[in-house]
């Protein structure tokens, strides 16, 4: 009887366990998927990936006789508030070019529960459309009905393509992944370099198996299956991080070689001058850069009148600025070629910074193109091609200094690059035997330097005049928020900025970018003293204090990005109103990182009714490590508490005369 009893039990349970399997099939979502309400994983996410699936093989095509990539990708998604609706519209990016890659087998659908029953809703072919990117670029767009709080859309698609890179598979998304499977099948012909990135890595199981080209050949095929549940989110959600991408779990896959049975034997990227070479082979990069014809005429111009090289420099560099406009696109190669893209005045990243490095040259400077990945698409850890897609020009000046250029944006300046480009180091390519690393963080502080002359009156309005200074990428940046704006809209953004009344407001070298940012502007308010038991409370560095402190957390997935090393200086003389004495004063401080690369100064003085007040921010590095975060959140913490500290005045009580 026990024997039966337990028996009975262990079918129970088996199909108790059976029931709850997920089943993975297109089309098998199950009702209780439909039901969820929050994520398992993050109660907070928008949308979950209920499973991601991508299977890339390199495989023998019998009719074509070579070897081509097949992509199978599959994902199951589930939206649970509004801000998951974006979800609802998916893009499938294709190569489009001469031999374009080949999508079949799409199935779209979208999944609503209604009235206790599942409703399916498939993509028709309205709701599928294709836009072009580049020549070579296109991108399936697909939009899946109906969706909402609740849905579930499921993906499924083949792609074969005649070009064997794999490139990147995020294990990591912005939302959270229950069920991960990724699978590779690779021939032992083709040699990938394979890396794994970031904070959160699955282990592959290996297998191997062989194939037949036909009776003579047979190759070996190495499999590689990343599977994983649960895995979080990658979230931005610390200050001061513009490339946490870098820190995403991916997998990476870059192809280095491949040697046929047939002797055949083509080297990709190994090293640098592999790289090197193939870009200056090709047509889309190097060929273009020794066209020239197409701009001598404004070359001969543009260097009339120009003296010296670094004249010659800006002035190429400012025309290149203003007469190609960048249209956001990225990547190492042209799109439409130098020529047009110089005709028609817009081009993509390359085109752009290619032209300004062919004029350069042109006109006698040594001019090169340097190579980077910019900061959302990570750092590149071996030479690569695949993992970099942005192009800047470099000089070498008369003195051997190496000064980088951007000319996709009418704000940068002469070795002043965007965020974007910031990122740790690029490849300069004098030619196609010869590179060298070059930092792209500059070691040069930018600074904010700021004086003020502040008066309160008897009823203690605040008065007073402002000068700033802003250098370098501070300048840039500054530029690139407000020199697009009226004198009034700039007064009240500088007044909302400040929480100040901006009376007169002067821009100085708005345009001339080699040059900092000058400004002077007349301030006031009534806002900035506080009264409390008949004592008047001002904070020394009135609306030019820091405040808040945007390190909170107590602890720090990921380092801390200030973009450039930074220097601010706040130099501010207060006047107070005569029949008012000094009762408190804040003390002189000074803060230190232990590797000082971190600094703070604050010094008060009075004389009479003037007070000054002079402080000084300083760091010497752009990224402060994970491991530093303690010391840097207390080194944050005492300076913001040292700009809410007040000075006491006390009404002078008139002395009684003596009878």
């Amino acid at each position: 009887m026990k024997k039966k009893l337990i028996l009975f039990l262990a079918v129970v349970l088996c199909f108790g366990t059976s029931s709850k399997a997920q089943n993975y099939k297109f089309g098998k979502v199950s009702k209780e998927e439909l039901l969820e309400k929050t994520c398992a994983i993050d109660s907070l996410a928008e949308a979950a990936f209920l499973y991601k699936s991508e299977s890339i093989s390199i495989n023998y095509n019998t009719i074509s006789r070579s070897f081509e990539k097949v992509i199978d990708y599959h994902i199951r998604l589930k939206i649970y508030d509004k801000d998951g609706l974006s979800y609802g519209n998916q893009n499938i990016y294709y190569y489009s070019g001469s031999t374009p890659d080949r999508i079949f087998k799409i199935k779209a659908v979208t999944y609503n529960l209604k009235n206790g029953k599942i409703v399916e809703q498939k993509v028709n072919k309205k709701e599928i459309y294709t836009e072009a990117k580049s020549k070579t670029l296109s991108v399936r767009k697909i939009a899946f009905p109906d969706v909402r709080a609740g849905s579930i859309i499921e993906l499924k698609y083949s792609l074969t393509s005649n070009f064997w890179d794999i490139g990147t598979f995020n294990i990591q998304e912005k939302i959270p992944v229950k069920k991960l499977y990724y699978r590779t099948e690779i021939p032992e012909f083709f040699k990938y370099k394979k890396v794994t990135k970031g904070y959160y890595t699955v282990t592959p199981k290996t297998e191997s198996t062989s194939e037949r080209i036909n009776q003579y050949i047979t190759y070996d095929k190495e499999i590689l299956t990343f599977e994983d549940k649960n895995i979080p989110a990658i979230k931005n959600d610390e200050p001061y991080t513009s490339n946490f991408n870098d820190y995403r779990g991916r997998i990476l896959y870059e192809l280095s070689s491949v040697v046929f049975p047939d002797g055949y034997t083509k080297t990709y990227s190994n090293s640098w001058e592999s790289v090197c070479e193939r870009l200056f082979e090709s047509y889309s990069f190097g060929k273009q850069l020794a066209k020239k014809n197409y701009f001598k005429e404004d070359l001969e111009k543009i260097t009339a009148n120009t003296s010296s090289e670094k004249e010659k420099i800006e002035s190429i560099f400012d025309f290149v600025k203003s007469k190609i406009q960048w249209n956001k696109h990225y990547g190492l190669y042209t799109n439409d070629g130098l020529p047009k893209a110089y005709k028609k005045g817009e081009g993509n990243i390359a085109e752009v910074n290619l032209t300004l490095v062919a004029m350069l040259k042109e006109a006698g400077i040594r001019a090169y193109p340097v190579l980077l990945s910019t900061k959302n698409n990570g750092v590149p850890i071996f030479p690569t091609l695949d993992g970099l897609n942005y192009v800047v020009a470099a000089v070498k000046n008369i003195n051997g200094e190496i000064l980088l250029l951007d000319a996709s944006g009418q704000n940068n300046a002469v070795n002043v690059l965007p965020t974007r480009a910031l990122n740790w180091h690029g490849r300069l390519m004098a030619n196609k035997k010869t590179n060298i690393d070059v930092p792209l963080v500059p070691k040069q502080q930018s600074e904010e330097i700021y004086m003020a002359q502040i008066t309160f009156d008897k009823d203690f309005k605040m008065s007073g005049n402002l000068r700033a200074k802003l250098t370098r990428k501070r300048a840039l940046d500054f530029r690139n928020k407000y020199n697009k704006l009226g004198e009034e809209e700039l007064k009240k953004k500088l007044g909302n900025r400040y929480h100040v009344f901006v009376k007169n407001c002067q821009l100085t070298n708005k345009k001339k970018t080699s040059k900092p940012i000058m400004l002077l502007g007349e301030v006031s308010s009534k806002k900035y003293c506080e009264t409390i038991n008949g004592k008047k409370y001002i904070n020394p560095m009135v609306f030019l204090s820091d405040t808040k402190n945007p390190f909170k957390l107590d602890k720090r997935k990921y380092p801390i990005d200030l973009v450039t090393p930074t220097k601010i200086s706040k130099n501010i003389i207060l006047t107070i109103p005569k029949g008012y004495k000094v009762v408190s004063l804040p003390k002189s401080f000074r803060a230190t990182m232990q590797n000082k690369t971190g600094s703070y100064s604050y010094l008060i003085q009075q004389n009479g009714n003037s007070i000054s007040v002079k402080s000084v921010r300083e760091f010497k590095t752009h990224m402060i490590p994970t491991s530093e975060y303690q010391e840097f959140k207390a080194f944050y913490k005492h300076m913001v508490a040292k700009n809410k500290e007040k000075i006491v005045l006390e009404k002078i009580e008139p002395v009684a005369s003596a009878h």
